[in-house]
């Protein structure tokens, strides 16, 4: 990813680039798309509309190289939704207006 920086690349064409890619995890990703489809429920959202980035998708942290393992690593993932962050957002202002009141 350094490398395609320096090469001229930009963070958004890089970041595309990671998130079009297979994850990388070795073996069965079942225990992975069960707390996906899971999470995808809850959030009333497509699972589609549900990513895995990090170590999880790399195989390894882009901070220190240590490898993914589902034990021990934590699950980072980003949620592309616009009804979810409007909803967040309108939240955000109902509590802003809740504390100017008090």
């Amino acid at each position: 990813m350094r490398k395609q920086f320096v090469l001229g690349a930009t963070p958004v064409w890089i970041a595309e680039q990671a998130l079009s890619k297979p994850i990388a995890l070795h073996g069965s990703h079942d225990w992975l798309d069960s707390i996906l489809d899971s999470l995808a429920r809850v959030l009333g959202v497509g699972v589609d509309h549900i990513h895995v980035v990090g170590s999880a998708r790399f195989g390894f942290s882009l901070l220190d190289g240590t490898n993914f393992d589902p034990r021990f690593s934590d699950l980072d993932i980003a949620i592309e939704s616009t009804v979810r962050y409007l909803g967040v957002e309108v939240d955000d202002a109902l509590l802003l207006a809740e504390q100017t009141e008090a």
